[in-house]
Parts: structure tokens; C-alpha cells; sequence
């Protein structure tokens, strides 16, 4: 979490108790529309965006849907109740309300709801000579019946815009079909075969709307992009209403108005007026390309990364409590959930640079991308999940360029801390922060971007030793244990005990911020 003040909550990462679900119709003179009400029952964050470049298969499901595996294109449904619903019911009677939400989920017995199957053109063997519908259900491991019937891809459609020949590439052929269990769309192009599932009767749950979202990703500029971040590229917006059209000149729109656009990596949401929300986009790129460097994740995950930011801190605490985060206190300018996989941030039009929009922007979003790097950040201890993440907040962003330099607010009174308060001892031990995973409090964040800084550049092969380090937490090695094995051991030795050289440590690391310049 990133916050002004030192009132930092215990827990680090906010966790979803409860989803609000609202509903808003609102007008809005577009020049296209992508699907029906954008909006639906799913909130101010309402879709996901899988966009997975195996298969160059793209579509969109409600947020609520659950993210089982990050880097498999695929989501369970999630049912909630809102707590106007539940007053006065018995647990018993709100779960019998989940269950018929969620309704013939017991009857699939799927571990996705919605998901995708693919098989390449080089890998279809005596699948390539057979027609689609018997491929596809092959390749899906489809039991029972399909009702199979032609699908014009290319159709012209103010729902499938995506499906226009002068976007969409040449050469797909596609059915629709039903089964007993699943709404079905198979796809046959020059990569292969796909098959889009969504359990249950096309007209069920927002199944139609999923599958009117899919797309063959296009490549452009020598890329593949969404057919939604083209959009952006042409300085568009899509609102609400799923309705393509150029932002309006104002400071604002309604929260449930926010207009959303698609980055390369990012699914970016915001209530923010003129072109903010494609200032914001580039910001997120530009910080991509460096988190990429850092973190050498080992793969990608298949879904755009999340985040939404708001014209104001209410607002943000609004859209939060919706998705069941909170309450905020007044001095927290955004945060990620590690569970929902998303961020949030507002507009804090403040002049100082550490607390700045980008900077809250770089701090949550390191965070994002270092639990999506190591598949989960449970394992990975605070004093690193959260120096890293200071070590990005203090970056200069100027002409869609990053300059990376230290923090110096923090340092400041980091400095003047130590003068005054420890008496040239460390706010925390070096032995706590090592098995440390919870929260700290707001004058600490310098601290650990002090740990981080010395334990790279501040003692012999910090760098090499780092690596090795960061290897074992993308591995999945619990980070205490891998820390002491690659940069303890041999302090050990040195220093006799364990105690002996963490005092050792405690040391160099306060006399270390005198280094950084």
C-alpha cells in the first residue's frame, strides 16, 4: 500500500470480503460500441482482459470471475451478495443465494468457466483433415452432442468490431455451438485451432456477451495487438456503455462513467477527463519495460494487468469498497490486492515529487508485477517486496522516458531519524526484516529501500548474489531461508554467530545511506 503518512495498516496487501454489485445507465454519443452494457452487474472495474499470445486469442470476462492460474487463459465464476441483500438473512441463507447464483456450476464440474483450448497448426496431426466442429470438440475434450452452426467472424456488427476485415486477419473460419454443459466458439486460422468454453447455456450468466468479445489479436507495427488497444492508439476511449468515442474535455466524469482503453500489458480504467487516461497507459508501458528488467519474470501471464485510477480519493475508496477493499484511511493515495490482482491510485495533483500520481502509480505497480513474476508474493519477505516497490516510486517520469534515483524525502528523514531517535541504529533489526511479512509503518519504507540498495550495491558481489537471490523467490524458495544461504553464510563464518554478524549488518547499513547519492 502507498500512503503519505507513517499510519500504515498492519496488512500490506488489502484482501476482498465482499463484493457490491451496482448497476448504472447512462447515455454517451459514441462513434462505435464494442458488446452490449459495458457496465452490467459487475462494478466500476467490469471486465478482465485475457490476451493470451499463444494462441493470439483475446476476449473479456467480468471481474468477479476468478483468476485460478495467472499464466492459463481461464476463470472460475465467483458469486457475491451485497450487504444490503444479506441484512437479516441466516448464513445458511446466503449461501443457498450464492449457490443459485451461481447456478449449474455443480452440474459441469469444470475448474474453469470460462476458458480456452488451443492446439497449433504444426501440432494438429489427423485433426487438420477433419472438419471444425469434430476437431474443436476433440481438442476441448468435449463429452455428449455439440449443436454446431456456422459463424461468420468478419460479419459487419456494431457488437463485433473486432470482426471487421480491414482489423481482423485473413483466413478465419469459426462455428458456434451448445452442449449439455457449454457455450462453445471454435476458431480455425493460420496459428491453429482454439475453442472458447463457458459453461453453461449461451444465455446464461454473461456467456453471449464473453464469447461476442473473442478475438484473433491482429499484428500490428510488429505486434499483436487487441483490437481495443488500437483503439487507444488512435487517441480513443471506449465509456461504460461499451461505446467507442473520443474522451470528453472535462476535469471528470461520474465514477460509474469512467472510460477504460488497453494498453500492450494493461487494462486501464479511469474517471479522469481529456486525455489523462492515455497519459496514464504510457506511464504504465514505460514502467513495464523496466519492471521487465528487473524482475526477469520466466513467463507472462495471459492477462492484462489491472488498474484504475480515480479523479479523487473518495472516489477510489468508493470503487474499493465495491469490490470489497477497505475502508482506506484518508492517507492512502492507492494500493494493490494481491488477490483481485489489481491497483488503484488518484489524481493527488500534488507538487512533491515522492508523493506524486506516477510515483503511487510505480510503487503498486511494482508490486503487481512482482507477485505476478513470482507467481504469488507470499514467500517473498516485506523488506524487499516493499524497497523494490520504493525504488520504482522514486523514478523521474518525464517525456515517456524513466530515470531512476534514490528517494530522497525518505532518505531525509531517514537520515535525521537515525541522528535523533536510534542513535545510529536501524528503526528495525536486520534479523526481523528477514522474516518480516506483514505490513510496516510509513517511515520504514525508507529503511528497506536502504536494506535493498546495500544488500545490491553496498557488499562484495551484491549484484551476482542477488540475482542468485531473486532466481530462488521466482522458484518459489521461502525467502528467508534463501537469504540466509546466499548472502549469510559466509558473514557467518566471518563474525563467528548469526547474532554477531546482523550486528555487523545493522551497522554497514546505517553508515550506507551516507553512499547513496
Amino acid at each position: 500500500m502507498y500512503q503519505s503518512n507513517s499510519n500504515c495498516p498492519k496488512n500490506p496487501y488489502l484482501r476482498p470480503i465482499a463484493l457490491i454489485l451496482i448497476m448504472v445507465v447512462v447515455s454517451f454519443a459514441g462513434l462505435g460500441r464494442i458488446g452490449a452494457e459495458e457496465l452490467s452487474a459487475h462494478g466500476m472495474l467490469r471486465w478482465r482482459v485475457i490476451a493470451d499470445p499463444e494462441s493470439r486469442i483475446s476476449l473479456r470476462v467480468p471481474f468477479d470471475y476468478r483468476v485460478v492460474d495467472m499464466y492459463y487463459p481461464g476463470v472460475r465464476r465467483t458469486a457475491s451478495v451485497s450487504g444490503e441483500e444479506a441484512a437479516g438473512l441466516t448464513p445458511e441463507e446466503i449461501q443457498k443465494l450464492l449457490r443459485e447464483r451461481l447456478q449449474n456450476l455443480d452440474k459441469s464440474k469444470t475448474k474453469y468457466d470460462v476458458e480456452v483450448k488451443f492446439r497449433p497448426t504444426a501440432e494438429l496431426g489427423d485433426l487438420a483433415a477433419k472438419d471444425l466442429g469434430e476437431a474443436a470438440g476433440e481438442i476441448a475434450g468435449l463429452k455428449g452432442d455439440v449443436s454446431w452452426s456456422e459463424f461468420d467472424y468478419y460479419e459487419e456488427s456494431t457488437e463485433r468490431p473486432q470482426g471487421n476485415s480491414k482489423w481482423a486477419p485473413e483466413g478465419i473460419t469459426a462455428l458456434s455451438g451448445e452442449s449439455s454443459t457449454h457455450s462453445i466458439l471454435a476458431l480455425s486460422y493460420e496459428q491453429g485451432i482454439a475453442v472458447i468454453l463457458c459453461t453453461g447455456p449461451l444465455y446464461d450468466h454473461d456467456n453471449e456477451y464473453i464469447l461476442n468479445t473473442v478475438e484473433v489479436m491482429a499484428e500490428k507495427r510488429k505486434q499483436l495487438q487487441t483490437y481495443r488497444q488500437g483503439v487507444a492508439l488512435r487517441g480513443m476511449v471506449v465509456n461504460h456503455k461499451g461505446e467507442i468515442g473520443k474522451p470528453a474535455r472535462v476535469k471528470k466524469v461520474a465514477s460509474d462513467q469512467a472510460y477504460d482503453i488497453e494498453t500492450g500489458h494493461y487494462h486501464v480504467i479511469s474517471n479522469v477527463g481529456g486525455k489523462a487516461i492515455h497519459k496514464y497507459g504510457a506511464m504504465m508501458e514505460v514502467l513495464y519495460d523496466a519492471f521487465i528488467k528487473t524482475y526477469m519474470p520466466e513467463k507472462i501471464p495471459v492477462f492484462k494487468m489491472e488498474v484504475a485510477i480515480w479523479a479523487e480519493q473518495g472516489e477510489m475508496g468508493q470503487a474499493a469498497g465495491k469490490i470489497g477493499v477497505g475502508p482506506l484511511s484518508p492517507g492512502v493515495l492507492g494500493f494493490f490486492s494481491s488477490s483481485l490482482l489489481n491497483i488503484m491510485a488518484y489524481e493527488t495533483n500534488r507538487s512533491d515529487i515522492d508523493f506524486s500520481t506516477f510515483a503511487t502509480l510505480a510503487h503498486e505497480a511494482s508490486h503487481q508485477f512482482l507477485h505476478m513474476a513470482c507467481n504469488g508474493s507470499r514467500h517473498v519477505p516485506t523488506w524487499l517486496n516493499e524497497g523494490l516497490a520504493v525504488y520504482f516510486e522514486s523514478a523521474l517520469y518525464r517525456s515517456g522516458r524513466l530515470s531512476l534515483r534514490p528517494p530522497k524525502g525518505r532518505l531525509n528523514s531517514l537520515s535525521s531519524y537515525y541522528s535523533y531517535q536510534t542513535g545510529g541504529k536501524m528503526i528495525w533489526k536486520p534479523d526481523f526484516y528477514l522474516s518480516h511479512y506483514g505490513g510496516i509503518p510509513g517511515l520504514n519504507y525508507g529503511e528497506v529501500y536502504l536494506k535493498t540498495h546495500f544488500w545490491i550495491f553496498g557488499v562484495k558481489g551484491g549484484r551476482e548474489r542477488f540475482q542468485k537471490y531473486w532466481k530462488a523467490l521466482l522458484k518459489g524458495e521461502d525467502g528467508t531461508e534463501a537469504f540466509d544461504r546466499i548472502f549469510m553464510a559466509d558473514l557467518i563464518e566471518k563474525f563467528g554467530t548469526r547474532g554477531a554478524a546482523l550486528d555487523k549488518v545493522e551497522e554497514l547499513v546505517v553508515r550506507h545511506i551516507k553512499n547513496i547519492r
